[in-house]
């Protein structure tokens, strides 16, 4: 094992919110230290983009490519979520970005609203989301926002390369 791995947590988390997203994530393949670290990482930022490639954006929303990709974006970060939340540890941040303007990601918006149940249930700081398609003005917000007792940030994110 290398002296990093063998940090705390706590300064393994730090090292990883200083990295740009990517990189933080990338980090994870380094040893099962880091993925254990990059699993329990407070901080959850996730864009369609990393997702669904160009090419799946110009499918058919019926297409089985594309309903498969939403349904790889869907479990990463509802697992993301279960293991922070089964692990005791609070959700620093969580920051979504749903960003095709020709999309329809209204199939995705009842897992949007259990993402922030279960990170406002999680103790989250900052909660932004970005979310662009077809039908993003008829998202409404849980009612858990208002009732979030630990929110500090509300908005629209800026999100352009996040995992």
């Amino acid at each position: 094992m290398d002296r990093i791995s063998g940090l705390p947590k706590a300064i393994l988390h730090d090292i990883l919110g200083r990295l740009p997203d990517k990189d933080a994530a990338k980090a994870s393949v380094l040893s099962k230290s880091w993925r254990e670290t990059w699993f329990s990482f407070p901080i959850l930022s996730v864009c369609c983009t990393n997702f669904l490639s160009l090419h799946a954006l110009s499918l058919s929303p019926n297409d089985p490519l594309w309903l498969r990709k939403l349904d790889i974006l869907v479990e990463y970060v509802s697992k993301r979520l279960i293991r922070l939340r089964d692990q005791g540890l609070s959700v620093k941040e969580f920051k979504l970005s749903l960003v095709s303007p020709k999309r329809d990601y209204t199939r995705v918006y009842p897992h949007v609203d259990q993402w922030i149940q279960m990170a406002s249930e999680s103790g989250v700081e900052v909660l932004e989301l970005r979310l662009i398609g077809c039908f993003a003005k008829l998202y409404n917000l849980p009612l858990c926002i208002a009732e979030g007792k630990s929110l500090t940030k509300l908005g629209e994110s800026e999100l352009t390369q996040h995992s």
